[in-house]
């Protein structure tokens, strides 16, 4: 399917490169191997003409004799003679009349393709309705960003190791503090964002806010929410730091398998970060506001 798309932009590509005048009737047999292209005007291929590659932008086309490419635009492609190569449509309709001959397929990319009894085409009519991506692609894709995640926890987790062990414990036990902390960072960050761009002189803070502290929030509560949860698997208590490198690729993993739940295993996912994020912010700003008490030892006369 992707080497179908690839095909028809190799083909804007090339008209691309080659794009220059190029009118039919009337005049002499043209090398098979030129590329005609007619914008916003029909052209009608007499049968006796044989020409190369032919594309039409915007109108329609009457192909009577032999054409090698014919490549059709939002236009009406009307073909009682041969196409010898492959016929493209792009947004377009292509009428094959009792005579009409493609050698090889029929690329359409959210068009209409009409045969009349008698017609032939040599290859496959493939059909595109969007770009779209198949199950191989998509499977490669969730491995990878798999990865990706799971080094970023272990890096994470390699540098920090304790404080990220509390921080996932305290998503579990102090979770409405976690909660409630979440909510000010949904809220709070994009707000400050807009507030810092529409004030003119914020627009670096805005743009750092946006771009680089919610991407960094929403990977460090992911990874503080798949660290809580592998613990939870591994059954590890409070305040033990073993075992945290399984415990954050099995977290991470769990969290991925979520991810592909059809309908709400994204947004599940996307929750989740937020409350991880949720959880080392109130869990940072509840260390910088302890106090630390200290017993003394008190002497007094009998």
């Amino acid at each position: 399917m992707r080497n179908r798309q690839m095909v028809m932009i190799g083909y804007i590509v090339a008209a691309a490169c080659s794009f220059g005048p190029a009118s039919l009737g009337g005049q002499e047999q043209t090398p098979p191997r030129d590329v005609l292209i007619r914008v916003e005007g029909p052209i009608t291929v007499a049968a006796s003409d044989t020409i190369g590659t032919l594309w039409v932008i915007g109108n329609n086309a009457t192909i009577l004799g032999t054409v090698r490419e014919l490549v059709m635009i939002n236009g009406v492609a009307n073909v009682e003679g041969t196409i010898q190569g492959n016929l493209v449509l792009i947004k377009g309709t292509a009428l094959l009349g009792p005579s009409a001959r493609v050698e090889k397929d029929v690329l359409s990319y959210r068009s209409a393709v009409r045969s009349a009894t008698g017609s032939h085409i040599g290859g496959t009519v493939h059909n595109e309705l969007g770009v779209s991506f198949g199950a191989r692609a998509l499977w490669l894709l969730w491995l990878s960003v798999t990865i990706a995640m799971i080094v970023a926890g272990l890096v994470l987790g390699y540098f920090a190791s304790d404080s990220l062990g509390r921080v996932a414990d305290g998503l579990t036990s102090d979770w409405r503090g976690s909660l409630f902390t979440a909510v000010a960072i949904v809220v709070g960050l994009p707000a400050a964002a807009i507030i810092s761009f529409m004030t003119g002189i914020g627009f670096v803070l805005g743009f750092f806010i946006l771009f680089v502290m919610i991407p960094f929030m929403c990977l460090a509560g992911y990874v503080v929410l798949g660290t809580s949860l592998g613990r939870a698997i591994l059954g590890v208590r409070r305040g033990d730091s073993s075992r945290m490198f399984t415990a954050i690729a099995l977290g991470i993993l769990a969290m991925q398998a979520v991810a592909v739940i059809p309908g709400i295993g994204g947004l599940i996912v996307i929750l989740g970060s937020q409350l991880g994020a949720g959880a080392l912010v109130y869990r940072t700003w509840k260390k910088g506001h302890s106090i630390e008490v200290r017993p003394r030892l008190i002497m007094q006369p009998a």
